[in-house]
């Protein structure tokens, strides 16, 4: 679920005004979710794919991921993600970061933040193609890094489409999130993966992704690069780096450097 990257940095812009005098707080409130490896997304990467665990089959991800900008560092230190498998086309999922703020300028401040739940339906599926939606719910669960009742103190629902197609060994996963806060701020998240085999136990994939406000008139899109390592069947260890390419948003809030480190197990 990529809404939580996209959501608070969306706040952000509605408060900077009341926050310019503020320079730590505003710093606050815009990087505390504009992470990394993104709630109920598809580690190492941003976006989802449409893939649906067996049923009664667990999956644990235990992450360190993390932004680098020029106002500063967020590092999930750690995160779980915690899925499973309900149906032959249906699964649930849990998030939890633990973040670590490290702005250029004012305090480090380190806890929980918000956390998101989701419900992924696919309802399509082919030898060569998978469609599903995958419905989520990101709210705080604590206010260690907002104040309760201030502009950081706001739900979002997300309803991401995602399709895979598979041609030989490449498969594509593409996603377009439609998403709606308690405030009544309204934006999109996007993107589109590759993977391909490099050998039995070794996947390379590469992603584009954004995000944009409702009418695409503030736009950001971002890269990266991930690996996918299978240690044995039970056990992968998920790697990506990656960086900005272009975005509408201050200076300060560029993204320099992402990077993803995670292990995933299926019990």
């Amino acid at each position: 679920m990529s809404n939580i990257l996209v959501f608070m940095k969306l706040i952000s812009n509605q408060c900077r005004c009341a926050l310019a005098h503020h320079k730590k707080s505003l710093f606050v409130i815009c990087l505390q979710v504009f992470m990394v490896n993104t709630s109920m997304a598809g580690p190492p990467l941003v976006i989802d794919d449409p893939g649906i665990l067996d049923p009664g089959t667990w999956e644990v991800i235990v992450a360190i991921s993390g932004d680098d900008r020029p106002s500063g560092r967020v590092i999930h230190l750690p995160s779980m993600d915690i899925s499973l498998g309900v149906s032959r086309n249906s699964q649930i999922s849990f998030f939890l970061p633990h973040l670590l703020i490290t702005p250029e300028e004012g305090e480090h401040k380190n806890g929980l933040d918000c956390a998101s739940v989701a419900y992924k339906w696919r309802f399509a599926s082919t030898p060569a193609w998978e469609w599903a939606i995958a419905a989520n719910y990101t709210a705080p669960v604590s206010y260690k890094f907002i104040v309760p009742g201030g502009p950081g103190d706001i739900r979002v629902l997300g309803l991401p489409l995602l399709v895979s197609h598979t041609a030989g060994d490449w498969t594509w996963n593409g996603q377009a999130g439609w998403n709606v806060a308690s405030n009544g701020t309204r934006f999109w998240d996007y993107g589109l993966a590759i993977s391909h085999p490099l050998s039995d136990s070794l996947q390379w994939m590469a992603e584009i992704s954004g995000d944009a406000n409702a009418s695409f008139a503030q736009n950001n899109l971002n890269y990266r690069l991930g690996l996918d390592l299978e240690i044995n069947p039970a056990l992968h260890l998920l790697t990506s780096v990656g960086s900005g390419i272009s975005s509408d948003d201050e200076p300060d809030n560029h993204l320099n450097f992402s990077a993803f480190i995670g292990l995933q197990w299926f019990p």
